[in-house]
């Protein structure tokens, strides 16, 4: 990968992961996670001007737009539902985990980028760290029996893979989208897009009342992290215009080093070291993506 790819995906990534820890402290991650798309609209807008002035834009774009918006919906919602039901230090990597490994498959099928044998080594050690995470061994001095601590590991793998598909899904729609617009508008469309199509499913579930709850009592969050969500993506769409999704994707997902870290530390999450050699796992497999071809 170019060193410019290289340099704006670990900026992304660093800043994907703080903010995923933001979101993992709030009550109602739900309507937290929806006012997030938001935010980060009216913090790109300014910036979407700029860009449809400098850039041409095909009609097509609409279209990757809508599906990248569909996509952010199941994403933002499994999201939300995982961290509900798991820690960070293990939903996290999770997620960053399946998503390469899908983003490979699909833009193997979609786009035609191939990797070698390093390439596919480094898919192993992904799911082999990504499994080790979710799978953490049971404290037979914990109040929780052995069933009950199963079933809770069991409800946190569904929607954390959903979760790292959909990253794959619109990455490699992503990937098209920025050369139809300039990645600055072509940002901003998707935020609003999310945001409005995940206002149904939201304002259905919750009250009104509950909505503004949130807002009021986590506005400074809800902006830092909308204008974190912005920078990160941004990144990783000028990036796509430099390489291939396979490998920005994998090398976005060192992220979750950071994210451990600040699950173990930060949230006070159990079992740290443990998750940080598994984390160190997986990187070890995303540097092998990274790399291949």
């Amino acid at each position: 990968m170019p060193l410019a790819a290289v340099a704006l995906v670990l900026v992304s990534a660093i800043s994907h992961a703080y903010w995923n820890l933001l979101a993992k402290q709030a009550h109602d991650k739900l309507v937290f996670t929806w006012l997030i798309y938001f935010t980060g609209g009216f913090v790109m807008l300014p910036l979407a001007i700029w860009g449809l002035l400098t850039e041409p834009v095909d009609p097509r774009m609409w279209l990757c737009t809508l599906g990248t918006s569909l996509s952010f919906c199941v994403y933002g919602v499994s999201l939300a539902r995982a961290y509900g039901r798991g820690d960070m230090s293990i939903v996290y990597p999770l997620v960053r985990g399946t998503g390469p490994v899908m983003t490979v498959l699909f833009a193997h099928l979609f786009l035609g980028e191939r990797l070698n044998l390093f390439g596919y080594m480094g898919i192993l050690f992904i799911v082999s760290g990504a499994v080790g995470l979710t799978w953490p061994r049971y404290d037979p001095h914990s109040e929780v029996d052995r069933a009950t601590f199963r079933r809770r590991q069991l409800a946190v793998l569904a929607p954390a893979l959903v979760t790292g598909t959909m990253i794959a899904v619109f990455s490699v729609i992503d990937k098209v989208g920025v050369t139809l617009a300039s990645p600055l508008f072509y940002n901003c469309t998707t935020f609003w897009g999310t945001a409005f199509m995940l206002a149904p499913l939201v304002l259905h579930r919750r009250s009104s009342t509950a909505v503004l709850k949130v807002w009021r009592t986590s506005q400074r969050a809800l902006w830092m992290i909308g204008a974190l969500n912005v920078l990160g993506y941004l990144l990783v769409l000028y990036a796509f215009r430099l390489a291939p999704a396979s490998y920005v994707i994998a090398l976005r997902s060192t992220s979750v080093l950071f994210a451990v870290a600040l699950g173990t530390h930060v949230l006070r999450e159990g079992c740290g070291w443990q998750r940080v050699a598994l984390g160190a796992l997986i990187v070890v497999g995303l540097g092998l993506v990274s790399v291949a071809g």
